[in-house]
């Protein structure tokens, strides 16, 4: 695994998970315009996106798997500028199918 590779993951891990325990307030002061929030629910949902890489999208190279981690972490900055509900649980659904659907067209130019 490369260096760049190792650090994403390890920055991923250190994130905290996305859960409604702070996750509906973060939303409400994002929705303020905090700048802080927003980034704070980014963060927390980068296992998200990296999983979906990872299970759904399997590649054949490091380099094309840090593309594609890429796009789905614009998914997920996507996703959150779309999202019209209230919790945690749905947030990380609708991310999921953001990052999907952002991921699918890339998937064919390989």
């Amino acid at each position: 695994m490369s260096t760049a590779l190792a650090n994403y993951r390890s920055r991923v891990q250190e994130q905290p998970s996305c859960d409604d325990s702070w996750f509906v307030a973060a939303l409400e002061q994002y929705r303020a315009g905090d700048e802080q929030a927003r980034l704070r629910i980014l963060g927390s949902c980068l296992r998200l996106a990296l999983a979906v890489v990872e299970s759904k999208h399997p590649t054949s190279g490091e380099e094309e798997f840090l593309r594609q981690v890429e796009e789905a972490n614009s998914g997920l900055t996507k996703a959150l500028t779309t999202f019209t509900g209230s919790s945690s649980a749905e947030f990380l659904r609708h991310a999921e199918s953001v990052i999907v659907n952002r991921l699918s067209p890339s998937l064919g130019q390989k």
